[in-house]
């Protein structure tokens, strides 16, 4: 293992007839933010030393000789107890990187039961006994590919949208790895065409789910329909809100005074599966 320390510059005030430009003249002033210490270190198993950047203290910056020392100590700890603790942390598998992720976002209010199923269903039987620095994009490759030959429960295979939304998530989970400094890059890329377009599993759905006028008609003026499912239905044909926004609207959120119909403003929406009121996409009435 070794190291390099670098000061931070923040800026430079250059003197009147400077070149400003790296070799720039001695009488110009370095204004800095401090040292830092750059180590890498080499993980058993990672192919390559993961790289580390530390703030040197303040009361150990004064002097060359200061610094080095702190950075020596530093090294010898990460030799010693450090560096098996970071081996510990980098040298984990998918399947429990995924179980780190489902729970952060558990705790950031995020519903996440849905995630946790999709994870555990498709991408932890391909991905999971895998370390996470080990994961290269031909496992990505062989993940999508397998997921467009999945039998689905409604038959056939695995609907498009579905297989990008699985390849996203995975995505997604490798970028929180990146974040946590466990890879040095996100390996979950694909080459052009692998991943498949945007499409409806079944091509003619969309051709009949619409209502025709009659049946507008028949919903909200039918008594065999119940009155409250009749307003329910007004509101939803009328201003194309979705079920959980209008599950959230108040006597306050409409506005008579605009004619004809008046207003209404929608700025919260129920959330089925979390169960609790969340505000709306947009923020815009």
């Amino acid at each position: 293992m070794s190291y390099k320390l670098k000061e931070k510059v923040v800026r430079v005030d250059h003197q009147a007839n400077c070149s400003r430009n790296k070799s720039c003249g001695p009488a110009c002033v370095r204004v800095t933010a401090g040292w830092r210490a750059v180590f890498l270190l080499s993980i058993h198993g990672q192919r390559r030393p993961l790289r580390r950047r530390e703030w040197i203290p303040s009361e150990w910056s004064d002097t060359k000789t200061k610094r080095n020392e702190w950075a020596r100590q530093r090294e010898a700890f990460m030799l010693t107890k450090g560096l098996k603790e970071e081996a510990d942390r980098v040298n984990i598998t998918v399947a429990q990187l995924a179980d780190q992720w489902i729970e952060q976002r558990k705790a950031e209010g995020v519903d996440t039961d849905q995630d946790k199923q999709r994870l555990k269903d498709h991408v932890v039987p391909v991905l999971g006994k895998l370390h996470v620095g080990e994961v290269r994009p031909r496992h990505v490759h062989e993940l999508v590919m397998k997921l467009r030959r999945t039998p689905s429960m409604r038959g056939g295979v695995l609907g498009s949208r579905t297989v990008r939304g699985l390849y996203f998530m995975t995505r997604q989970l490798f970028t929180y790895a990146l974040l946590q400094e466990l890879i040095p890059g996100n390996p979950i890329i694909l080459g052009r065409g692998v991943l498949p377009k945007k499409a409806d599993k079944d091509p003619g759905w969309r051709k009949g789910a619409i209502f025709t006028r009659a049946e507008v008609e028949t919903l909200l003026s039918s008594e065999k329909v119940p009155f409250h499912r009749r307003v329910i239905y007004a509101i939803s044909f009328l201003t194309g809100l979705r079920p959980g926004q209008i599950f959230e609207l108040r006597w306050g959120d409409y506005e008579p005074e605009f004619k004809p119909l008046g207003r209404l403003s929608s700025s919260r929406s129920w959330n089925t599966k979390s169960k609790r009121v969340k505000s709306t996409k947009t923020g815009v009435d």
